[in-house]
């Protein structure tokens, strides 16, 4: 009877070390990585790094019963701002992006400062990213831009791997993930309100592509399976009934350009922050008017134009749409608030200064558009935000 009773106890004594080991695992200088115990399986280029995920009650620093993670965080509410649509079975296929399983431990262990999932080069987030490396990276705590394909992508990285602690995300992705995975987007934070991004559809030059309604039957690029861009061009689907031929192959950005002007693919959909470095220079294109009022029905696209001028090449304004961008982070309830609070406070205190020295897309940023930011906001971060705005 004696032994039974102190099992609680060990029990209660092997949890509190757990608890206690994970907590600087994280966001927390590392130390000489371990030999990894699991076997991980490669995959396509760039590859998604795993990391450990805690149960609840380590993750939260106790040993009481995990609580319903719906709670830890306000849930995306339906409050009349966004009616979700309801995403078939098909278009989660579609884009085939499973949510990857934790593994036991990190591939090469885990780096010390953060890393911030952004996307692919000729994107404009990847940019967006390095500014915020060059100007809030320290010694003590680096920050490194982590190259991926997107926003899938980036919101499995901040989920898995420990090496990616924020992510970029179009919150149609984050609305379109939840449908698939509520429990895994229940730890998906906001943490700071980015440019919106607008949808560009791309095709040559002297084509009879000059509507959405024309792509009907036509060979379209769609982004890279994982992307922001892929997800949206699904949501377009869906919602205008519009079909057409998908260009097989998983073409990257740069890829998909090449196949419009050579005549391979007939449209090229980049969801991106105005102006994409790889249009600047472009030659042979245009850009496609769009219009549906079955996609504006979906709550997460806002009308917008794409300005003359906006490239060499553009001599008049196109009709779009834009979606919000934001960066992301893994929901903490009580580990990590500092590392959160710095990184947001660093960029709220420069954003100014970058408006100025960084790319052309600072000058749509506003801190203060946490607000319109429709998915929950981790509260350390809010707060670092409004208490940067008094001192303005």
């Amino acid at each position: 009877m004696a032994k039974l009773k102190a099992l609680p106890k060990a029990l209660i004594v092997a949890g509190v070390i757990a608890g206690v080991g994970f907590a600087a695992y994280k966001f927390m200088p590392a130390q000489k990585p371990a030999e990894p115990t699991v076997a991980v399986t490669p995959t396509e280029a760039p590859p998604p790094a795993t990391r450990f995920t805690a149960p609840d009650n380590i993750v939260n620093g106790t040993n009481s019963k995990p609580p319903d993670p719906r709670v830890m965080l306000p849930a995306p509410s339906n409050d009349g701002k966004v009616e979700l649509p309801a995403v078939t079975a098909a278009v989660e296929a579609s884009r085939n992006v499973p949510t990857p399983e934790p593994a036991a431990a990190p591939v090469g262990g885990k780096l010390p400062g953060a890393g911030i999932a952004s996307g692919q080069k000729t994107g404009t987030n990847w940019p967006i990213t390095e500014d915020i490396v060059k100007t809030c990276s320290t010694d003590q705590y680096p920050l490194r831009n982590v190259i991926t394909n997107g926003t899938l992508d980036n919101i499995n990285k901040v989920y898995t791997d420990a090496n990616s602690q924020f992510g970029i995300a179009q919150e149609d992705g984050l609305f379109l993930k939840q449908k698939s995975d509520p429990k895994m987007m229940s730890r998906i934070v906001a943490v700071f309100p980015f440019f919106s991004v607008e949808i560009h559809a791309i095709a040559a030059n002297g084509s009879q592509i000059n509507s959405l309604a024309d792509l009907r039957g036509k060979r379209v690029v769609e982004g890279p399976e994982g992307s922001g861009t892929n997800i949206t061009v699904q949501l377009i689907k869906q919602a205008t009934g519009i079909q057409w031929e998908t260009v097989p192959g998983n073409l990257s950005q740069a890829d998909g350009l090449k196949a419009v002007q050579t005549g391979a693919a007939d449209v090229e959909f980049i969801v991106a922050g105005q102006p994409i470095s790889l249009l600047r220079g472009a030659t042979g294109i245009k850009l496609v008017n769009l219009s549906s009022p079955a996609l504006e029905k979906l709550g997460y696209y806002t009308k917008t134009e794409l300005p003359t001028g906006a490239y060499p090449w553009l001599s008049n304004s196109i009709n779009t749409y834009k979606v919000n961008n934001v960066l992301v982070t893994f929901a903490y309830k009580n580990q990590y608030q500092t590392e959160i609070g710095n990184l947001v406070t660093c960029i709220t205190r420069n954003v100014d200064k970058l408006q100025v020295s960084g790319h052309e897309k600072w000058r749509d940023v506003d801190p203060l558009d946490i607000d319109r930011v429709k998915w929950p906001v981790h509260p350390s971060a809010l707060a670092a935000i409004k208490r940067e705005a008094k001192k303005k």
